[in-house]
């Protein structure tokens, strides 16, 4: 019970943060990089604070740019990396264990 109510308040504190500036809470993503040993779980699927910071960084990111409806910048590795990302799904829709697929899927693909 504490521990689901310290996640929440975190995700809320650090959105907040995050919205108000984004480049300080990349900075502060990155001074607290061993919080990935801190680990708990979101329905069912286990996660980091780490990825949990990362997540809310790309939301508010996102959310930004749809927000103020930005003209998308030309990126030069854009097709590399969908290739990349396809293939690794591929790979987990073949593999005999989906469930180890799918972590090692979101732990280094995503």
């Amino acid at each position: 019970m504490f521990e689901t109510l310290a996640i929440i308040l975190f995700c809320v504190a650090f959105t907040a943060f995050a919205w108000w500036q984004l480049r300080f809470a990349i900075v502060m993503m990155l001074t607290v990089l061993p919080a990935y040993l801190l680990r708990f779980d979101i329905a069912g699927i286990p996660m980091t604070v780490l990825e949990l910071m990362l997540l809310i960084i790309v939301g508010v990111f996102a959310a930004r740019v749809f927000q103020h409806a930005l003209p998308r910048p030309v990126f030069p590795w854009q097709w590399p990396i969908m290739l990349f990302v396809l293939t690794g799904v591929v790979a987990v829709l073949i593999s005999p264990d989906t469930r180890q697929a799918l972590g090692l899927y979101k732990a280094y693909m995503l």
